[in-house]
């Protein structure tokens, strides 16, 4: 009779203690999005588990044979993060235990470290010594391929494949023929060259050129781990493992088709992976770029002759480069010094000296100038395209990239940046090695990529900045203004300062708003005319704390508004995009009445007394009025840039076809009644 009370009172106890105990939230499907797959093989196509977890129970539904349907009842909390459960699976005789401990690798990448199942629940179960990491992951198939992260593994390789699963090298007669690269610029993932589309392995379901986003790392034993997937088809995966000490040039990685993380020397768990012996390529100075970049550039008779993109990759030997091109240029006087970010003045954003450019951000970035060729001026010869090229020391390969960069005066500097393009970048070996091969497009894959846009930022070389003229519009007195939240101020007015240099700014004395104002004082920085003939004024507040730019926008059309914005936001595109409502002012400043007659000298001076910002070169003035495409709702801020018109509204005319076509109607209604 004891041991039955004993008996019924410890399955109580254990079903008290199952409502109190939970798995970890971040592991519910329950209320969430959460969808947790198991055992996935094929490169992320073959799944074979799906988990669901729902408060103290966890549920595991196997799609095949080769792995068993399962489910965890949470019985307590051994620790903070390793529980103990009753196990259940079909055909199981009595009640199993084990301990259970879910490590996470990422937001949503999960591994499970257990204990063997018993038959007699102990704390025992749950000692380091007891339990065993299951290789295989725990993947949240909802939001993993969202999940991006700077890469583990930095630096460039030249790589030999063996295929486990085929007994086979592939590719593997030169140096070169498939190298590896990995964060060169931060952010932007790991890339795999082949040489050719022949060169990738049977089945694996990459491109020759073929860039990789880091989803998740970590390090388990003496490895590091890394999940990886395609850039454009994010349904397929890989697991990359390498030693987390790289004690010399070179050093054996692995490329697991399945997702396992399996830290056995020899690899147990599976045989679908390629093993990659790697070596890290030698430095290769700016000094130095004129190089062959394939040993088969040695070797082979006539590889000039081979076609275009042999006689690139062989440019030493093919007479594309020799000592004197390319080499390294200088920077115009104009640039050097050290020039801030117009939106955070406290620190520097570029240095530049005769020869190197240095941005500085969340990871700093330095180029040398260099010139193949020289690339053609603007017509305003106020902007200049220059090609830059940064080293690495990492064994990647350098990376070209161009700075567009508009002065108006020695104050300002609007600059911009072009995406990153490894050599070779032309097509042709005829071809002219200059900017004009790079596009001035947001470049997503950067953390750090606000001068990588399609439109400039502005610099201040704030430690000699002077002010400088502002030849705004004549006093612009009784606007109303109205702030970002709405309030709305009468009778304001904005007026040069009797040295013609700074900007005032009076409010009425009832005006509620007034502290939204970033400053009343406004130094001028440089005042210029955009493609479209607005007057833009770079103004640095004087008698605030906020140490930023901000600019002043006078349309030309119409005279009767005008803004008040930060200075990140003071671009080419800034009139289109107040215009499509995409761009809140800080200040807008409106006439509600018809000006008086003595109000006429508000308009903007003649056009002939400032600079212009001009459209770039390649934009054709007649383009300017054209009705903009339909863009499709998924277009980022920066697309929606690209297909932005400046044209006239189309409203009047819309209204004017709907009354001639509603006329046409009428016609013979009109001649029916009259006959």
């Amino acid at each position: 009779m004891a041991r039955i009370i004993v008996a019924i009172s410890t399955v109580l106890c254990s079903l008290l203690a199952a409502e109190a105990c939970q798995f970890p939230a971040f592991m519910h499907t329950n209320n969430t999005q959460r969808d947790w797959r198991g055992r996935i093989k094929e490169q992320h196509t073959e799944i074979t588990l799906q988990l669901t977890v729902e408060g103290n129970t966890l549920r595991s539904t196997a799609t095949d044979s080769s792995a068993n349907s399962f489910a965890w009842v949470c019985l307590q909390q051994q620790a903070k993060d390793r529980f103990m459960v009753a196990h259940e699976e079909s055909g199981q005789q009595g009640t199993r235990y084990t301990c259970v401990e879910f490590v996470q690798r990422s937001d949503n990448v999960v591994q499970i470290r257990s204990a063997t199942v018993s038959k007699r629940m102990s704390n025992g179960l749950c000692t380091d010594s007891a339990m065993n990491l299951d290789p295989w992951l725990l993947i949240d198939k909802t939001h993993v391929a969202s999940d991006e992260q700077v890469c583990a593994l930095e630096g460039g390789f030249s790589i030999r494949i063996y295929d486990k699963l085929y007994q086979q090298g592939v590719c593997d007669g030169y140096h070169g023929e498939t190298r590896l690269e990995s964060e060169c610029m931060r952010g932007e993932g790991l890339f795999f060259y082949f040489r050719q589309q022949s060169c990738v392995p049977d089945s694996l379901y990459m491109y020759f050129t073929q860039r990789t986003i880091c989803l998740a790392n970590w390090q388990e034993g003496p490895y590091t781990f890394m999940l990886l997937r395609h850039d454009m088809m994010p349904q397929y995966m890989w697991l990359m493992r390498f030693p987390t000490v790289l004690t010399g040039q070179s050093f054996t990685a692995y490329l697991f088709k399945d997702l396992v993380a399996d830290v056995d020397s020899p690899v147990t768990s599976s045989q679908n992976y390629l093993r990659l012996d790697m070596v890290r390529d030698s430095v290769r100075p700016v000094s130095s770029l004129c190089v062959d970049d394939y040993e088969v550039c040695s070797v082979w008779r006539e590889p000039c002759t081979s076609g275009s993109q042999m006689a690139l990759t062989c440019s030493r030997t093919c007479g594309l480069c020799n000592a004197t091109r390319p080499n390294v240029c200088a920077f115009p006087t104009d640039w050097q010094g050290t020039w801030y970010d117009g939106n955070r003045l406290e620190s520097p954003a570029m240095t530049a000296d005769s020869s190197t450019l240095t941005m500085h951000g969340q990871v700093e970035e330095r180029f040398y100038c260099v010139d193949w060729d020289t690339t053609p001026t603007s017509s305003d010869k106020t902007t200049h395209d220059q090609m830059l090229v940064a080293e690495f020391h990492n064994g990647c390969k350098p990376r070209y990239t161009c700075a567009q960069i508009a002065q108006h005066s020695n104050n300002v500097m609007r600059l911009k940046m072009s995406q990153t393009l490894r050599w070779p970048f032309t097509s042709s070996i005829d071809e002219p090695i200059d900017c004009t091969h790079f596009t001035y497009d947001h470049e997503r894959t950067f953390l750090d990529s606000k001068y990588r846009s399609k439109n400039a930022r502005i610099l201040l070389a704030k430690d000699e900045a002077s002010a400088v003229s502002c030849q705004i519009p004549d006093a612009m007195r009784n606007f109303v203004a109205t702030f970002k939240d709405g309030t709305e101020c009468m009778g304001s007015t904005v007026q040069e300062t009797a040295d013609g240099n700074s900007m005032q700014v009076v409010l009425s004395d009832q005006c509620s708003a007034a502290s939204q104002l970033p400053s009343t004082l406004f130094s001028c920085m440089e005042s210029v005319r955009t493609q479209y003939k607005d007057l833009v004024v770079v103004v640095q507040a004087t008698n605030t704390a906020e140490d930023k730019l901000f600019c002043w926008v006078f349309p030309r059309r119409p005279r009767s508004v005008f803004y008040l914005l930060a200075g990140n936001e003071c671009n080419e595109a800034v009139r289109r995009r107040i215009r499509n409502s995409r761009l809140d002012p800080l200040v807008t400043f409106s006439k509600r009445r018809l000006r008086d007659s003595n109000e006429e000298s508000e308009s903007p001076p003649e056009e002939g007394h400032l600079p212009e910002i001009n459209p770039p070169s390649n934009t054709d003035p007649s383009d300017l009025r054209t009705k903009p495409p339909p863009v499709p709702a998924n277009r980022t801020e920066d697309d929606l840039e690209a297909v932005d018109g400046d044209g006239v509204n189309p409203a009047p005319y819309v209204v004017l076809a709907t009354v001639l076509i509603f006329a046409l109607f009428q016609i013979p209604c009109i001649c029916k009644t009259s006959s």
